[in-house]
């Protein structure tokens, strides 16, 4: 009976990983299967259209590959037959074999197709009930191929209790790593000068591990070293994590003078300085009629005249005017908000008109979020594939490096370095060798899912390899705020209806 199933088990885990890869494939063309709604029906009627779907493919894999329970079952009749533990599906199936054979011995063929349609329902059933089982059975044999890997990278230097074997077994090293970086910190910016210093997942000889990554960012270089620096964990375990180095030069703001794509934004007493019509906000403390544009407030800003904490109330010089290469230039609302602090660059722009401002929903080069939610390290690790459309670079993807980095960031040439913190880290590619993914007049633009199209964060700043986004989460909970999905309908921070 063990071998009849193991047999059965193995067929069907084929054709659910098949079916698996094929429902995949229809989200990348289809992207509102993978996204989530907000109302619990909205919820309810996607999961069976996502049901319904992975049947009908279920279906259709079961019939391309001939494969039928039935006849799966039949064809293994004298192993099933006379054994004890005959259970009452096996029997079931057998009952319908047997019918099958009668209905070819009498010549009934339309009996034969109804018992076959019925083996192909059912095998079409268990394949797509089954495709999120074999998943779920992937990343377990995933995880005993991790664990098998950290035993064996297991270094015990001052392990003398059992207890540490087990806190070894949950440390996280990621964050291992980045308690490494905060013991060798000063050593480290005493030998890597003018650079800055992250814990980033990265391909160490054909590994993907956590590595201390050193990003230059002036001329002066320090002394190329590939030597790992070595840390002695909690557990007792020894790690060692490896030194890579990057040439990413400095961080600088994204703002231009020319529109190429997207939206852009630009107030009319600075024409040299403008940036990227982000998307559509309200404040979650007011009712639901004056609408925003969110944007970054170095693109809006008047040097001279606007302070960087705040935006001084009944400020002048706040006129704020929409461009791109398909509209001409036009006044769309005023600057009420805006400030720069260490974790922040954000402005607001009050809309002249409501009706218009959501009007901009139809262009395909203004983001249009469909939710929010945060970054994990998991989107970094799995490197996530991510969107925007920016006004200088148009209808662009790119991918997940690193989140809750501290960057200085040159905003103006006769200006110190101001510091950002907890920001996320984008690139053009999967790996290095990196390559910038955004430009001048990107900031503001809003970073997305490229299969949800939830906001992630907003363009910020650049250097020669890597993007740079404030996360959408801190903000719209630090300022209040909620993304716009349908008129008088918005979204919170814990993706909760504002009504």
């Amino acid at each position: 009976m063990e071998d009849i199933l193991l047999t059965i088990t193995f067929t069907l885990f084929v054709a659910s990983t098949v079916n698996e890869r094929i429902i995949d494939l229809l989200k990348l063309y289809l992207p509102k299967l993978g996204i989530r709604y907000y109302n619990p029906r909205d919820e309810i009627q996607r999961h069976r259209r996502l049901w319904l779907i992975t049947f009908v493919t279920g279906l259709v894999t079961s019939f391309i590959l001939s494969l039928n329970i039935v006849s799966l079952v039949l064809n293994l009749r004298n192993t099933l037959e006379g054994k004890d533990n005959l259970n009452k599906i096996a029997s079931f199936f057998l009952g319908l074999g047997d019918l099958l054979a009668e209905a070819a011995k009498d010549g009934n063929e339309n009996l034969s197709i109804v018992v076959y349609g019925i083996g192909f329902i059912f095998t079409a059933v268990f394949v797509s009930l089954g495709s999120k089982f074999w998943h779920d059975i992937l990343d377990l044999v995933l995880f005993v191929k991790n664990s098998k890997r950290k035993i064996a990278q297991f270094s015990p230097k001052g392990v003398n209790k059992s207890e540490q074997i087990e806190a070894y077994m949950e440390e996280n090293e990621f964050e291992i790593a980045k308690q490494a970086l905060a013991a060798h910190t000063k050593d480290l910016q005493d030998r890597f000068p003018n650079a800055s210093i992250q814990v980033q997942y990265e391909h160490y000889r054909k590994e993907l591990r956590p590595c201390i990554c050193i990003f230059h960012r002036g001329n002066k270089r320090g002394v190329k070293s590939t030597q790992p620096i070595t840390y002695l964990a909690p557990s007792g375990n020894q790690y060692s994590f490896p030194i890579l180095e990057f040439e990413a030069g400095e961080v600088s703001i994204n703002d231009s003078t020319s529109a190429e794509g997207g939206g852009a934004l630009r107030n009319i007493n600075t024409p040299e300085n403008s940036g990227t019509f982000g998307c559509i906000v309200k404040r979650i403390d007011e009712q639901c009629e004056d609408l925003y544009l969110l944007t970054c407030y170095h693109c809006l800003r008047v040097k001279g005249v606007h302070p960087w904490e705040n935006l001084p109330a009944n400020t002048e010089h706040t006129t704020i005017e929409f461009y791109n290469p398909y509209t001409t230039p036009h006044r769309i609302g005023k600057l009420t908000y805006g400030y720069r602090k260490q974790n922040m660059d954000i402005a607001l722009v009050k809309a002249d008109a409501n009706v218009g401002i959501t009007d901009y929903r139809r262009y395909d080069n203004v983001t249009v979020p469909t939710g929010l939610r945060a970054v994990t390290i998991e989107d970094a690790r799995n490197r996530t594939k991510v969107w925007f459309s920016g006004m200088k670079t148009d209808n662009t993807s790119a991918y997940i490096i690193n989140r809750k980095v501290k960057e200085d960031i040159r905003y103006d040439l006769n200006e110190p370095l101001y510091s950002i913190e907890n920001l996320i880290v984008f690139s053009a590619t999967q790996t290095k060798p990196y390559k910038k993914p955004c430009n001048f007049g990107d900031s503001g633009a809003i970073l997305m899912d490229s299969i949800t199209y939830e906001a992630l964060g907003m363009i910020i700043a650049s250097d020669d390899q890597f993007g740079y986004a404030i996360p959408m989460t801190d903000i719209l909970q630090v300022n209040r705020l909620a993304l716009f999905t349908a008129p008088c309908q918005f979204v919170d921070t814990k993706n909760n209806p504002v009504q």
